[in-house]
């Protein structure tokens, strides 16, 4: 007998506290089915969509939906750094308050891996100048 669920591909609300992983390992458990994946990682921090197919001929298609465009929405503190450079680590570090002025709204950020990833972001990104 098929399993009704076979060949589906789901959007989840991932709540925060949950990997991605973690989500996939439910929907197996809840389905019987082995073969499920989602179409990219969330943060575990992150609440979001995660896209999930349950079924070989569904996890075959998740690559379709990598493609699409994507939109992000988030809160942060500006200025605030943690020994962990994320909301789980101690403050070192917070700047005085400011008063924005009018118009300065938005412009590029750089954004910094936490210390423990540096070794794999610079085997994904070779760093393009030394020094």
């Amino acid at each position: 007998m098929s399993n009704p669920c076979d060949g589906l591909i789901v959007p989840i609300n991932k709540p925060p506290g949950i990997s991605s992983f973690g989500v996939v390992r439910r929907i197996k458990k809840a389905t019987g089915i082995k073969k499920v994946g989602h179409g990219g990682t969330l943060d575990p921090f992150a609440e979001g969509v995660l896209i999930v197919g349950i079924g070989r001929s569904a996890t075959k298609r998740l690559g379709d939906f990598l493609k699409g465009d994507k939109e992000y929405l988030a809160e942060v503190v500006l200025g605030v750094v943690t020994d962990t450079y994320d909301l789980t680590g101690k403050v070192i570090q917070s700047p005085p308050p400011f008063i924005s002025p009018p118009g300065n709204r938005g412009g590029a950020v750089r954004v910094y891996p936490p210390p423990e990833s540096r070794r794999w972001a610079l085997r994904v990104y070779p760093p393009t100048e030394t020094g």
